[in-house]
């Protein structure tokens, strides 16, 4: 509850990224979707409530799947990282 317009921006990247894609596919850009569990990051402190941060995903583990993603040979395609935690998303 309260998230409606976060997820709702989620969900139109998707469709926008996938409508991309598909208008790119062949010229050599790689549209990557990155989803990332709740990160450590300092805009928590902006985020009314209490969040346990020390339970989230670190920032280097999202930029290490990022970089794997971009270092695959151009024609092995990685179009959408889901990153977590073994706890599951908080």
């Amino acid at each position: 509850p309260g998230w409606g317009a976060y997820c709702m921006s989620k969900f139109a990247l998707e469709g926008f990224s996938r409508a991309v894609r598909a208008e790119l596919r062949g010229r050599g850009i790689r549209i990557i979707n990155v989803y990332p569990a709740a990160t450590a990051t300092d805009i928590w402190r902006q985020v009314p409530g209490q969040w346990p941060t020390e339970r989230m995903l670190p920032p280097e583990e999202v930029a290490s799947a990022v970089v794997f993603a971009l270092e695959r040979p151009g024609d092995v395609l990685v179009e959408d990282i889901t990153v977590g935690t073994v706890e599951g998303r908080l």
